[in-house]
């Protein structure tokens, strides 16, 4: 007897569907539909602390990077404390006539998701952004599962006074995310991607106050290989790409550093390319950023610097004794002329674009262009797939400008990590 042939999946959506019922994946399939951002909630059933106990457990035991676990958690349950809260947070952006839950349908619980800070003020490292991503959908995904159903909201729009707001050391910790929970008092649904009626992919509400979440198909979400060199896109956010010379398909990270501070940075004495020691705390802020890598298992290829002393002693802490160190002159801090060792107080409101061209230095533009330059070059070279450079503020901030758009100086002992793919940088962390 002949068997039946399978009916050939019309679509990708299709195939995936198939994919579910033979693998038994039916139950998570479900579970992941239904686990959609809740923004309205039963406030008479509060979640139990043992409840948010539980899912930070979870959330604990979850993937991280490097194994490092440098997430902590702060569970927030109290009626007076979650008020607290509550009034730090930002809802529902693309609801722009709605400004946030009613009295009787607010989160009845959080949970703060905290990263570690190496040193003290600074950014934690780049991986806890992955680490609180994995977090927070595990606990999304697992208070969906629990019976009675427990539904959340994640926040990363919420004010400065957040952390402060719930009592936690701002100078120790990194606020990451907040997530809201309670017993959902709305139904959320996710939709075709032209559902909303204004035509953007906004999520919307219809007039029975049910949440729409309108999703691309899968077969616009997923990628296939074309025939040829396969090249990654960057979408971080506000990045731009940088054509350098183009190398062969390898994939590398830059990480440019600032030099630790200089007894001249203390006293607001513009440097360029004079030059000061490092105080005792540029010393700690380079050894700390040592301390970083060594605990994410951070090793390079090879290491350059400015030649200026100050970002010479930063690499040299950085890596150590017996490391060899490039010097590259084109790394230096901007040329001011006769600027430099004056006050930084009497100079005009940034950007200053050719100011000190009158004053014997270099063009800000004339400075970005070294800069691009020097670390285009640099990331060609054969065997550079993991590179540490040490430069200057104003240099690191221009050649950030180029990457991203934006023009902010990273302070003294700041790290900023670039892709280099393909002749093109983009910003992967700060």
């Amino acid at each position: 007897m002949n068997e039946a042939v399978p009916a050939v999946p019309a679509s990708a959506e299709s195939m995936a569907k198939q994919g579910c019922e033979k693998l038994g994946l039916d139950t998570f399939d479900a579970l992941v539909r239904r686990a959609r951002t809740c923004r309205r909630f039963d406030e008479s059933m509060r979640v139990p602390r043992e409840f948010l106990l539980e899912l930070a457990e979870l959330a604990h035991l979850a993937p991280c990077g490097a194994n490092a676990q440098r997430l902590r958690f702060h569970v927030v349950c109290g009626a007076e404390d979650c008020a607290r809260v509550f009034d730090e947070l930002t809802w529902a952006g693309a609801l722009k006539d709605w400004s946030g839950p009613d009295e009787g349908e607010r989160p009845t619980g959080y949970i703060a998701i905290l990263a570690e800070r190496a040193v003290p003020g600074k950014p934690a490292a780049p991986i806890t952004e992955v680490d609180t991503g994995i977090a927070a959908q595990t606990m999304m995904l697992a208070a969906r599962s629990a019976t009675p159903e427990v539904a959340a909201c994640m926040f990363k729009a919420f004010t400065p006074h957040a952390i402060a707001a719930m009592g936690i050391d701002n100078d120790k910790y990194e606020l990451k995310l907040i997530m809201a929970f309670g017993v959902p008092a709305e139904t959320q649904v996710i939709d075709a991607i032209d559902s909303n009626p204004d035509g953007s992919i906004n999520y919307w509400r219809d007039e029975a106050q049910v949440h729409h979440v309108p999703k691309r198909p899968l077969a616009d979400a997923v990628v296939t290989r074309r025939c040829g060199t396969i090249r990654r896109q960057n979408h971080h956010k506000g990045a731009r790409l940088l054509r350098g010379d183009a190398r062969g398909g390898r994939v590398a990270d830059l990480y440019l550093v600032r030099h630790g501070q200089t007894e001249l940075n203390v006293k607001n004495i513009l440097q360029g390319w004079h030059d000061s020691p490092l105080t005792a705390r540029g010393r700690e802020q380079a050894l700390a950023t040592r301390a970083a890598f060594e605990d994410r298992g951070v090793t390079f290829d090879r290491v350059y610097s400015s030649p200026l002393g100050r970002a010479r002693c930063t690499a040299e802490l950085i890596v150590g004794e017996g490391r060899s160190i490039e010097l590259v002159d084109d790394l230096r801090e901007w040329h001011l002329g006769s600027l430099e060792g004056t006050s930084n107080r009497e100079m005009p409101a940034q950007p200053w674009g050719d100011y000190p061209v009158a004053f014997g230095g270099e063009s800000e533009s004339e400075l970005r262009a070294r800069m691009v330059t020097a670390l285009s070059r640099i990331m060609a070279r054969p065997r550079h797939d993991c590179v540490l450079a040490v430069s200057h503020g104003s240099a690191c901030q221009e050649f950030l400008r180029c990457v991203t758009g934006r023009g902010e100086q990273p302070d003294n002992g700041a790290v900023l990590h670039f892709g280099y793919f393909d002749g093109a940088f983009s910003l992967l962390g700060w």
